[in-house]
């Protein structure tokens, strides 16, 4: 069911999310990941780095 919620969440965003710049190449995200909940700190600012953790934890890092 989540495979379905991916795609369609990325055919609905078709151009509008960014793309980044590595040197002169541009990137675009290609896949979708869904968490329960994301990791916050005391002042309830998401931890990105525990989410980059849980992303290389999986083997699914593109890096």
């Amino acid at each position: 069911m989540r495979s379905f919620f991916a795609s369609a969440f990325a055919a609905a965003s078709g151009g509008a999310l960014a793309s980044f710049s590595f040197g002169s190449a541009s990137v675009r995200g290609s896949r979708v990941v869904f968490v329960d909940a994301l990791p916050r700190n005391a002042l309830g600012k998401v931890q990105k780095h525990l989410l980059r953790d849980r992303l290389v934890g999986t083997g699914d890092n593109a890096r």
